[in-house]
């Protein structure tokens, strides 16, 4: 009855993830991602893929441009640069990602994957921000 269930609907499963290992204030974060909607539906409603930067003293949550209700049963590239914001003190953060309600951006939808924090998002690795100069970009 559980693969049956699981089976039904949408359920993603997330493939990779790369992105760099660290990023400049007010610069990108740039990823590219491979999923797998192992479902037989896409999702209907109008979720959305977020990412977050936190660390004990700071939490900055990017929404995504991607339209889950485009990723259909199959295998899903979604890339993406987001952008940093300018107030994201230096240093290192967990990277996390979250399918999320749009207004609130609260996790909605479980993933396929390891990784599952106590608030429901995705842990995917360190990431560090970083100073830049001039001659940096």
């Amino acid at each position: 009855m559980n693969k049956w269930l699981n089976k039904m609907g949408y359920r993603y499963v997330l493939r990779k993830f790369e992105y760099p290992s660290f990023v400049y204030r007010q610069g990108q974060l740039s990823f590219a991602s491979l999923w797998e909607n192992i479902g037989v539906a896409p999702i209907y409603k109008d979720y959305k893929l977020a990412v977050r930067i936190r660390n004990m003293q700071k939490t900055f949550l990017i929404p995504t441009a991607a339209n889950m209700r485009d990723w259909l049963p199959g295998d899903v590239q979604y890339d993406e640069k987001l952008y940093i914001p300018f107030d994201v003190p230096l240093g290192t953060y967990r990277l996390e990602i979250a399918v999320v309600a749009p207004v609130l951006y609260e996790p909605r939808v479980k993933l396929a994957i390891d990784g599952k924090t106590a608030d429901d998002w995705y842990y995917l690795g360190e990431i560090e921000v970083r100073e830049s100069s001039l001659k940096d970009r």
